[in-house]
C-alpha cells in the first residue's frame, strides 16, 4: 500500500512540477530547438560576419535578386541602455550591406531598455528579443513582412504597432507560457495592420502543453494598463472606435482595454453579439467580456444585442448597466460587479433567463439594486420568478441618468501594484510574485485577512489598510 501511495505522490509531483516548469522549459530551450536562421524566400545564408562593437551581422545573399545584405546575427550580452542599429554596415570585403533582418536570438538575455530599428528592417527573427526583460521601447519598421516565432516572448514594451505590410506571424510571438501579465505588464497601446486577423493567435495559441485562453477576458488580464487599441482602416476583419475593439465580420465586441480611463462606455449598435462560436479544443464558448476595468461607471449595451452570456465582469466602480431593448435572453450576464446599484431594462417584456437563472446572471448583492423597467412594465417583471426576485426593487424610468462620480481609490492603489480590484467587500490583487504575503488591516491595527493568494474578503463596512510587500494603501468598504 506504501509503494502504491509513493507512486501515486511521485506521479502527482511529476505532473505538477511540469505544469509550473514551462518558464523553466523555455529558458533552456537551445537555438538547434528553434528553427534556425532565416525563413524568407529566396534568402540564403553566408558564413560571412561583420562584427561592429558588441553587435555582429550575419551576410546574407538574396538570390533572386543576386545581391548581398545583412542581418543582426547577434548582440553582446552585456549591452545596456538605448540601442540604435544603423541602416548599413561595413564590410571590407563586401563594401556597405544594408540591414535587412534580425536573426534568431539577435537579442538572446539582452539588457537593452530600446532598440531603434532602421527602416530598412524587413524580418524580426525567431525569439529575437528572448528574454529581454527590460526592454520597453521597439519600433516595428513598416516593411517588416515577418515576424518569427517568439519573437517578443518575456518583454516589457509599452506599445506594438504591427505595421501595414506584415504578412507572417510566428507562433506564440507575444506569449510567454503561463503566466502573461510578465510580458504585457507595460503595454498602453496597440496598433494592428491591415493584415491582423486572430488577436488570439497574437497572444497565444492553442495546442499541446499551451494554457488555452478561451476569451478576450483573458487578454486583458494579461494587458492591465492598456488603454487603447487601434485598427489599421484597411483591416478586414477589425476595427476600433474610441480605442475599443471590434469585429467587422460579425459584428461582435471584442476587447475593452483595461486601463481606458472613460467613466462612461457607450456600444456601438451595429454590435450584435458578445459571445462567438465553441472553441474547437475545449468545446465550450468563447467569450468577449467587458472586463476588469474600474474605471467605467455606466454601461449602455448595444440595442444590436438580443442575447447577453458571461457580458460585463469585475467591473469595481460599475453603479448602472443599461441592457438593449431586444434583449430576449440573459445568463451571467453581469457578476463580480458589486458597486452595481442600478439596472435599466428597456424591453417591456422581460427576457428569458439561463438554467441557472438571474443568481448567476446578476450577482447576489443585486438584492440592494433597483430595476427601472418601461411605463407600464412594473407588473410583468415584478411577478417573473427569476427577474422580480432579484432586485430590491423594480421602478418605471422617464429618462435613463448618465451622471458619474469621481474615481474611486482604485486608481491610487491601481498606481503602486500590478492590479488591485476592489469590488464590494472584495478584494483581488493581481500580480507577477505568487508568494508575496498579502495582510488586510482594520483601522485598529488588526488583521483581518492575510495569505499569499490573490482574493480576500472583508467582513463589514469600514475603512482598512492593504499591505501588499512594501507598499501599504488604504481603502474603503461601503
Amino acid at each position: 500500500m506504501k509503494k502504491i501511495f509513493l507512486l501515486f505522490a511521485l506521479l502527482f509531483s511529476y505532473v505538477s512540477a511540469f505544469a509550473s516548469s514551462w518558464d523553466t522549459l523555455l529558458w533552456e530551450l537551445k537555438p538547434s530547438q528553434v528553427q534556425r536562421g532565416v525563413r524568407v524566400a529566396d534568402w540564403e545564408e553566408t558564413a560571412k560576419y561583420v562584427r561592429d562593437g558588441m553587435l555582429k551581422y550575419q551576410v546574407i545573399i538574396d538570390t533572386k535578386k543576386q545581391e548581398r545584405f545583412a542581418i543582426l546575427n547577434e548582440a553582446d550580452t552585456a549591452l545596456k541602455g538605448k540601442v540604435e542599429i544603423p541602416q548599413y554596415i561595413h564590410s571590407d570585403e563586401d563594401g556597405d550591406l544594408e540591414v535587412r533582418g534580425l536573426g534568431l536570438y539577435a537579442f538572446y538575455l539582452g539588457r537593452v531598455s530600446e532598440v531603434k530599428l532602421p527602416e530598412s528592417v524587413e524580418y524580426i527573427g525567431d525569439c529575437a528579443f528572448f528574454r529581454c526583460y527590460g526592454i520597453e521601447k521597439l519600433n516595428i519598421p513598416e516593411k517588416v513582412h515577418t515576424i518569427g516565432n517568439w519573437a517578443f516572448i518575456y518583454c516589457a514594451l509599452d506599445s506594438l504597432c504591427f505595421p501595414e505590410n506584415l504578412l507572417n506571424l510566428g507562433e506564440l510571438t507575444f506569449d510567454g507560457a503561463i503566466d502573461m501579465r510578465k510580458f504585457y505588464r507595460n503595454l498602453t497601446y496597440m496598433y494592428l495592420g491591415k493584415n491582423i486577423s486572430d488577436i488570439l493567435s497574437i497572444v497565444h495559441r492553442r495546442g499541446k502543453w499551451h494554457t488555452v485562453i478561451r476569451s478576450y477576458f483573458d487578454i486583458i488580464i494579461g494587458m492591465p494598463k492598456l488603454e487603447t487599441i487601434e485598427v489599421s482602416p484597411d483591416n478586414d476583419v477589425y476595427y476600433s472606435k474610441d480605442g475599443v475593439l471590434y469585429s467587422r465580420q460579425n459584428h461582435r465586441f471584442c476587447l475593452y482595454p483595461a486601463s481606458k480611463k472613460d467613466l462612461i462606455y457607450r456600444m456601438p449598435d451595429d454590435i450584435r453579439t458578445m459571445y462567438n462560436s465553441k472553441d474547437v479544443v475545449t468545446g465550450d464558448y468563447i467569450f468577449s467580456r467587458i472586463a476588469c476595468n474600474d474605471y467605467v461607471q455606466i454601461i449602455k449595451l448595444s440595442e444590436g444585442i438580443d442575447s447577453l452570456m458571461y457580458a460585463i465582469s469585475f467591473c469595481g466602480n460599475l453603479k448602472t448597466v443599461i441592457l438593449p431593448s431586444n434583449l430576449k435572453y440573459a445568463d451571467c450576464a453581469v457578476y463580480n460587479c458589486d458597486a452595481l446599484r442600478t439596472v435599466y431594462a428597456q424591453n417591456p417584456i422581460p427576457s428569458e433567463t439561463g438554467d441557472t437563472g438571474l443568481d448567476d446572471s446578476f450577482p447576489s448583492s443585486l438584492n440592494s439594486a433597483t430595476l427601472y423597467v418601461p411605463k407600464g412594465s412594473v407588473e410583468a417583471y415584478q411577478s417573473h420568478p427569476v427577474w422580480g426576485t432579484t432586485f430590491k426593487e423594480v421602478k418605471e424610468y422617464d429618462t435613463i441618468d448618465y451622471s458619474v462620480s469621481e474615481l474611486s481609490n482604485y486608481d491610487e492603489l491601481r498606481a503602486d501594484v500590478d492590479q488591485v480590484l476592489i469590488s464590494g467587500n472584495s478584494v483581488r490583487i493581481i500580480s507577477d510574485d505568487h508568494q508575496a504575503m498579502a495582510y488586510i488591516y482594520d483601522m485598529q491595527g488588526r488583521v483581518v485577512a492575510s495569505g499569499i493568494g490573490r482574493e480576500f474578503t472583508v467582513g463589514s463596512k469600514g475603512v482598512y489598510i492593504l499591505r501588499f510587500k512594501n507598499r501599504t494603501k488604504k481603502f474603503v468598504v461601503k
